[in-house]
């Protein structure tokens, strides 16, 4: 019998213009000004939208790209996965967004 390889379209997250925005904007900023109170104050902001303000407090945010840093069985690794997972579905989003956008309008992100 076969088997759904996917999510149910109701059981996709949803994310708000303003989320696909930050995300898009603070995604593009470069490694070397990622130390900023600007991008710092933005990457907490996303993390508010997101509801992972815990994930944020434990030093893991979506806007990373790199392996965990924290050994197995530290919450921040837990944490860490969920981010991980929440940034797969953010960059897809995107993706989507970039392919569905009206021809009138900006694409993501702007530049």
């Amino acid at each position: 019998m076969p088997v759904k390889q996917r999510e149910a379209k109701e059981r996709r997250p949803t994310f708000s213009r303003e989320v696909l925005e930050l995300f898009a904007g603070l995604e593009a900023v470069p490694a070397r000004r990622r130390h900023t109170p600007k991008f710092k104050d933005g990457a907490h902001q996303l993390a508010r939208l997101l509801e992972q303000t815990d994930e944020y407090w434990t030093g893991n945010s979506v806007l990373d790209r790199g392996r965990p840093c924290h050994p197995a069985g530290y919450i921040a690794t837990v944490h860490w996965a969920r981010c991980r997972a929440m940034r797969k579905q953010l960059l897809g989003a995107l993706e989507l967004a970039h392919q569905i956008q009206p021809v009138d309008e900006k694409a993501f992100p702007a530049p």
